[in-house]
């Protein structure tokens, strides 16, 4: 479709500007390498289950429908999953602050 090329023009381009770095660094750090793999595995399993219902109509409807979707479960998770658990332990240490007494 028209939207998925220029998606794919968009992507690629930002791809080819960071990709040859970050490969240099998961080569030269294996703990890194192992980050980049624990970190993106979730996001490519939400791509290919959230955008497997387009194989069966490929409208341009459809691709930018799906992609949306994408786009919110993906930010969910490494948005929204982060912040909730950011203010759950925030929460948590201000309640644990607030059963101390001072002396």
């Amino acid at each position: 479709t028209d939207a998925g090329a220029s998606f794919m023009t968009g992507f690629s381009h930002l791809y080819y500007a960071a990709s040859p770095q970050i490969a240099d660094l998961e080569r030269q750090n294996p703990t890194f390498r192992d980050a980049v793999r624990i970190t993106i595995t979730p996001g490519i399993w939400i791509l290919d289950h959230v955008m497997s219902p387009v194989h069966d109509s490929p409208s341009e409807g459809s691709v930018l429908a799906y992609g949306m979707l994408s786009m919110v479960a993906l930010a969910g998770f490494y948005v929204g999953l982060p912040a909730l658990g950011a203010g759950a332990a925030s929460s948590a240490l201000k309640r644990r602050g607030a059963g101390r007494t001072t002396i």
